[in-house]
């Protein structure tokens, strides 16, 4: 490597709003530059903190180089999973010109994605290396006489009626009234906040009625806790709803979760839990390019962690074939 640009997200993880005065910088950001320092390895920094404002700089400092594939040697994203998805999303908007509802072919010259876990799920980095420290990834990447890492090209899933991309996944129900919860309890740190979260949604949590197409065929139709659709395999860093998913097969993997009480949505998300839920009562699986949700009311959505105020009660999306290169283990790529 000889130049990336960092992008970190001031308040990622939560991190209180009077961190803009006391702690002005990302609390990883200083030990990640020095890393890339010592190995020779030049940086720029984006800092920001709301999603809007970190994208925009983004797209401003990859559009004032020519030549994107000569310009930066990976884009690095520090933050959680709201972090990777915008700035995956702003790479695959960059690659594809005006056909990123489309498709986006391989050899796209927007420089690879590396992930710097700074949220508080960090599903996404746990999709690609696992539970190897950012660190030891760093210096495995920086140290070139160690094999095992290199550029990847990954789906995205494509929201037709919000008009961007998903790298994580998304969903309705009740993971969005986790979201939720969890920014109303900044003081927990890490996972543990996601399972506070989930225990006070439960209680004011109301099933969802909808009907699930996939590829134009009925999946399920009734009432559900969940219906999760992606993406990588784990939601909260923790949660195995897509325990199947591959995140370079051209599919995206949905599970649907019935529930008609509270009661069933307790007992429906501690199967789940246990990650053997796939092919049990109670739960519809598949894989498929396109989904369709429809409801009568109003969906609890979100995207990579990012709650959604849209109202909308239908929801169409579709996959986007290995569309953003990424830097990660090879072969095969750790879910």
């Amino acid at each position: 490597m000889r130049k990336v640009l960092i992008v970190a997200n001031l308040f990622a993880g939560n991190r209180p709003l009077y961190a803009s005065i006391s702690e002005p910088h990302h609390p990883l950001l200083a030990e990640l530059c020095d890393l890339f320092d010592r190995a020779g390895v030049e940086v720029d920094v984006v800092e920001d903190s709301t999603l809007q404002a970190m994208t925009s700089a983004i797209e401003l400092s990859l559009s004032r180089l020519p030549g994107l594939d000569s310009a930066y040697d990976a884009v690095v994203a520090v933050g959680g999973d709201g972090t990777v998805g915008a700035v995956a999303a702003v790479l695959a908007k960059i690659g594809a010109g005006s056909s990123l509802s489309g498709h986006l072919s391989v050899g796209s010259s927007v420089p690879p994605l590396l992930i710097i876990p700074g949220g508080t799920g960090n599903s996404f980095y746990k999709a690609i290396w696992g539970d190897i420290e950012w660190r030891d990834v760093v210096s495995q990447i920086l140290d070139r006489n160690i094999g095992g890492v290199g550029v990847r090209f990954i789906d995205l899933g494509w929201i037709n009626e919000l008009n961007t991309t998903f790298i994580l996944g998304s969903s309705i129900g009740i993971f969005r009234d986790i979201l939720v919860q969890a920014t109303r309890m900044p003081e927990i740190p890490g996972r543990e906040r996601y399972q506070q979260a989930a225990l006070k949604a439960l209680n004011i949590f109301e099933p969802i009625e909808a009907e699930i197409r996939v590829d134009g065929s009925i999946l399920s139709s009734g009432k559900f806790v969940l219906v999760a659709i992606g993406g990588a395999r784990y939601r909260g860093g923790i949660l195995p709803v897509l325990p199947e998913s591959v995140l370079d097969d051209g599919l995206l993997d949905i599970c649907a979760v019935v529930a008609r009480s509270r009661e069933d949505a307790a007992t429906a998300l501690l199967q789940v839990a246990s990650g053997e839920h796939v092919g049990k009562p109670g739960i519809f699986y598949a894989k498929g390019s396109t989904v369709e949700i429809i409801s009568k009311e109003e969906l609890p959505f979100e995207h990579d962690g990012e709650p959604s105020s849209q109202g909308l009660n239908a929801y169409n999306l579709k996959v986007l074939h290995k569309a953003i290169p990424i830097i990660s283990r090879l072969p095969p790529i750790a879910e």
